[in-house]
């Protein structure tokens, strides 16, 4: 600590002088930061359904596998959209968690915000052209739904990548 007191505080000051200015701009500095934390409230979570603009299928899960199907309100299109401190939101359903990565888009039980893996199910939710686009936070491709299936895609803007949110 005695070298840290001496590259900050000249030494004119006493060392204990120096040693408690140090400590004072620290807890300032940690208060300020839990602060700006704090001046970030994630979203409230939601209830809705995704449908897609292009195929006006909406988003659906069984157990494991997304894909999209006729809008009905059924179990499993309802969506619950979980916002994070970051910008980002975790969209789940039925206590299961939308995922993108190495193995592909899948629905699997729900990481916690501090997990290595959350990133894999996060998603940034922009507004635009009418819908919404949900890119995700780990892999940077979007959901996108074609005659090719719901799966991840290069973001291109396109209505294939648009969703419409009807909440509940």
């Amino acid at each position: 600590m005695k070298g840290v007191v001496d590259v900050f505080f000249p030494a004119t000051f006493s060392y204990a002088t120096r040693r408690r200015f140090l400590i004072l701009a620290v807890s300032m500095l940690s208060v300020l930061g839990m602060v700006v934390v704090a001046a970030a409230p994630a979203q409230a979570d939601f209830n809705t359904e995704l449908q897609n603009h292009a195929t006006g299928a909406c988003l659906f899960h069984t157990f494991a596998r997304v894909r999209g199907v006729d809008c009905n309100n059924a179990t499993g299109i309802v969506w619950t959209l979980r916002g994070w401190g970051d910008g980002t939101v975790q969209v789940s359903s039925l206590d299961r968690c939308l995922d993108d990565s190495r193995f592909g888009l899948r629905m699997i039980p729900c990481h916690a915000g501090s997990s290595p893996f959350s990133a894999h199910q996060s998603w940034y939710r922009t507004h635009g052209a009418g819908g919404y686009e949900y890119r995700n936070q780990a892999t940077g491709w979007c959901l996108d739904d074609s005659r090719f299936g719901v799966r991840m895609f290069p973001c291109n803007g396109m209505e294939y990548q648009r969703w419409s949110e009807g909440r509940f």
